[in-house]
């Protein structure tokens, strides 16, 4: 009788542990996605800063050579 109320607890706590287990694994794959998604956008944001970098850098270099008279 004891016996088989220890075996009754513990196959329900099995099975909400491998439902938490499950839920975690889930949860982990959507943070997974998450992340890959922020570095796509990441990379996405450092090629367009790293364009505007370059167009601010050619118009300093535009004024430096045709003069500050021009504004």
């Amino acid at each position: 009788m004891g016996e088989e109320m220890i075996e009754k607890r513990l196959n329900a706590c099995t099975e909400v542990y491998e439902e938490e287990f499950e839920i975690l694994a889930n949860q982990f794959d959507s943070l997974q996605k998450e992340v890959v998604i922020n570095r796509t956008r990441e990379n996405g944001l450092r090629a367009k800063l790293a364009e505007q970098e370059a167009v601010n850098t050619q118009l300093n270099n535009f004024m430096e050579s045709v003069g500050y008279d021009l504004i």
